[in-house]
């Protein structure tokens, strides 16, 4: 299978697709706003920010350069992730796991993870 890089921002806000294909890589933004992508599949490495409302799984993502945007979101666990370069907003989600996440610049949990690491 031939690896896929898109070299600029991908916006597929308010689109009906519910997957990537073989998407691994993407140079600069991924807005998946309204999308009805529920998991990112073979998408590896994002630039830029990535935000989506409607995910479930990150799949085999494993960097974001900018800001990721989870916020409001069933995702329970960040899985592959390792690093993200800007702010990580998981308030509202279910998390339950942040990982393998190595590196985050900032981050926001939600309030019952919060209570979690403050027992």
């Amino acid at each position: 299978m031939r690896t896929i890089i898109y070299k600029g921002d991908l916006d597929l806000s308010n689109i009906p697709i519910q997957n990537l294909g073989n998407l691994e890589h993407v140079n600069g933004d991924v807005d998946l706003w309204n999308a009805l992508i529920k998991n990112l599949g073979n998408l590896k490495y994002v630039g830029g920010f990535l935000r989506n409302t409607q995910i479930q799984s990150l799949g085999n993502l494993e960097h974001v350069g900018g800001n990721l945007h989870l916020f409001d979101t069933s995702i329970q666990s960040l899985g592959n992730l390792k690093y993200v370069g800007g702010y990580l907003n998981l308030w509202d989600t279910p998390i339950k796991s942040l990982g393998n996440l190595e590196y985050v610049k900032r981050i926001c949990l939600s309030k019952d993870y919060n209570k979690e690491l403050n027992k």
